[in-house]
């Protein structure tokens, strides 16, 4: 059965290709040291352009992305999916610190596959998002600096851990067992059936949009003059 997403990460306003998109709705990106805070891109609504940046943002205010739901692919903001995140091999680094690298946004089509590639944390897991080609290299929160607007910089993975560790509040998924058979006929002239709801998403508690049980009225000896069976 493919995996389903609740309406409530409705993407209809969206065009998505299917590569992109890989089953997901958007997610949430958040900084583990500081849960609040989560990943948005530096630029005003409806104006993008190649050369934006990622910066940090009270998660109520923050973008949704498209990730690669099998842990390595492309990273894209959600209202600008043309858009990838990019490890270029030779950025701009005015007012990078030194040691520091770039992360950007670049359109998909006009950059290297192999700089638009991220490795992100297992689904349920916090963890590091690094570039595919910068090897030793993740993304960071510059200094612990949680002031909205910080942009996030490449630093080796082995410095300030803490300010490299991030969760994918992966999309709520939903998927129903098979039904039951329905029950013997009850001495209150009712049958039943019923199936399990196995439900995840890490942004917080959902449920399946459904019924975990049915029941029909039957006739059975002295229910027999009740008629045909009936869903109540």
């Amino acid at each position: 059965m493919p995996w389903q997403t609740v309406s409530r990460h409705a993407t209809d306003d969206l065009i998505l290709d299917q590569e992109a998109l890989d089953g997901w709705a958007p997610a949430r990106i958040s900084w583990a040291a500081y849960p609040t805070k989560c990943w948005k891109v530096d630029a005003e609504a409806g104006k993008f352009h190649n050369g934006m940046r990622l910066s940090i943002m009270d998660c109520a205010y923050a973008d949704k992305f498209i990730v690669p739901r099998h842990g390595v692919g492309a990273i894209r903001p959600s209202q600008a999916s043309e858009f990838c995140l990019d490890a270029p091999k030779n950025g701009n680094k005015d007012n990078l610190p030194p040691g520091a690298e770039l992360l950007q946004f670049w359109l998909c089509s006009a950059s290297p596959s192999n700089s638009t590639k991220f490795s992100i944390p297992r689904r349920g897991h916090q963890g590091f998002v690094r570039p595919q080609s910068k090897i030793g290299k993740c993304a960071e929160v510059p200094k612990g600096n949680a002031t909205n607007g910080n942009l996030l910089q490449l630093w080796p993975c082995s410095e300030d851990q803490i300010n490299k560790v991030f969760l994918i509040h992966w999309p709520f998924d939903c998927k129903w067992s098979e039904w039951s058979e329905w029950s013997s006929c009850s001495k209150h002239c009712k049958s039943w059936r019923s199936r399990r709801e196995h439900a995840h998403g890490l942004d917080g508690s959902g449920s399946c949009t459904g019924t975990e049980e049915e029941l029909r009225r039957c006739k059975s000896g002295s229910c027999g003059s009740m008629g045909g069976f009936q869903l109540v």
